[in-house]
């Protein structure tokens, strides 16, 4: 009887633009971008095997699905990834093998639920990924299945296949795409509108660049709580590198500028 663990969850990162470069510039960014999650996962205290796989970042090994939902988060917050997705790997030696292992984990998750199955495979195979979906599909419903909608599903069914393995998951967490920050250069942002600001330096981290921050103060109170959300904003979305976040003291010269400004 085939089987498969169901206490052993990876995550499947996807990247996007890094795929369409040269073959030298994706080697560095997908070297990078691995660099830039080992770092996020560092942070949060977590330490996962990490590689690369035809166009994919693969991180191992997690004993529950929650907790592989959650480091998920975190490394769908890391410039240059796709999406992520907690995933459970299953070998197979022929499609009964692969019906069979796909129904177990699906059925419970679309039992009275509308859903819909997707299939992406890779590798040579006498199978299509349409027959999958279509013989799949109605295994499912046989299963305990509300029903199918190819157009709105509650659920969706994932299998991705290559060579003999496949992937199982119903859940897609969507990054931030992009290319990984520090694959180009370093640059100086200013953070003195609060989120507009932030937002500004987000879309540079996400052409690759390292941002230092530069808040100007112009009033103690505002600064206190521009720095505090500075902080958090780089806890969430810098990897790889640490910023450097400066407090240019601009009070004493304020009133010089009011003064040259009422002149124009």
């Amino acid at each position: 009887m085939p089987m498969f663990r169901q206490d052993i969850w990876m995550l499947l990162v996807r990247y996007g633009e890094i795929a369409l470069k040269s073959s030298i510039s994706r080697l560095r960014m997908e070297k990078r971008l691995m660099h830039n999650i080992e770092d996020a996962l560092k942070t949060h205290g977590v330490e996962a095997k990490i590689w690369a796989s035809n166009a994919r970042i693969w991180i191992c090994c997690f004993d529950d699905e929650n907790k592989a939902i959650d480091i998920a988060t975190v490394v769908s917050r890391v410039m240059g990834v796709v999406s992520v997705s907690p995933v459970i790997q299953a070998r197979f030696n022929n499609i009964d093998e692969l019906l069979s292992i796909s129904r177990d984990f699906f059925a419970p998750r679309i039992k009275d639920r509308v859903f819909a199955v997707r299939v992406h495979r890779v590798g040579k195979h006498s199978f299509t990924s349409k027959d999958i979906e279509k013989m799949l599909g109605k295994i499912l419903l046989e299963s305990g299945g509300r029903g199918v909608d190819l157009e709105n599903p509650e659920v969706i069914a994932f299998i991705e296949i290559r060579n003999n393995k496949m992937y199982l998951f119903d859940r897609i967490i969507y990054g931030p795409r992009g290319i990984p920050i520090g694959v180009e250069g370093k640059v100086l942002g200013i953070a003195l509108h609060g989120l507009n600001s932030l937002a500004a330096i987000w879309m540079i981290m996400k052409r690759g660049c390292e941002v230092d921050i530069l808040i100007p103060n112009i009033d103690d109170s505002y600064t206190s709580m521009l720095f505090s959300l500075t902080k958090k904003f780089s806890d969430i979305w810098i990897h790889g590198y640490r910023p450097k976040i400066y407090i240019v003291d601009l009070k004493s010269i304020l009133p010089k500028i009011n003064e040259i400004d009422s002149y124009r």
